[in-house]
């Protein structure tokens, strides 16, 4: 037993989906493990929100197609920044990708992925 798994992050009242995921990310690189929140995303209120993710010991990490799509929705909202000229793209699988961009219905979303010849 290491001593960082005596040490719990907590997140209280994350406003976003994108901050409770970096927040989880940052926290498994750095070799902790457990993570809390309180009172999470005012909208989630469904299981179904949390589909596309794996459970890996503690977190929930999503699937690099659904991380993408999250990163996506983010720059939408002006929240985050993304060249996608630089972006990587070896490891999505493209028609999973744009299997759950259909299932995405706001119509600025949809414009914005197909701006960024993403479907």
């Amino acid at each position: 037993m290491s001593w960082k798994d005596n040490i719990r992050f907590i997140l209280v009242e994350p406003k976003e989906p994108g901050n409770a995921g970096s927040t989880a990310r940052a926290i498994k690189n750095m070799g902790f493990r457990k993570l809390a929140l309180v009172k999470p995303f005012r909208n989630i209120t469904t299981r179904k929100e949390y589909l596309r993710y794996i459970k890996d010991t503690d977190f929930l990490i999503a699937q690099p197609e659904k991380a993408l799509l999250d990163m996506f929705y983010l720059c939408l909202k002006g929240l985050r920044k993304l060249p996608t000229e630089e972006l990587d793209l070896s490891r999505i699988n493209i028609r999973t990708f744009r299997l759950y961009a259909e299932k995405i219905a706001v119509p600025q979303f949809q414009t914005f992925i197909r701006k960024h010849k993403m479907v």
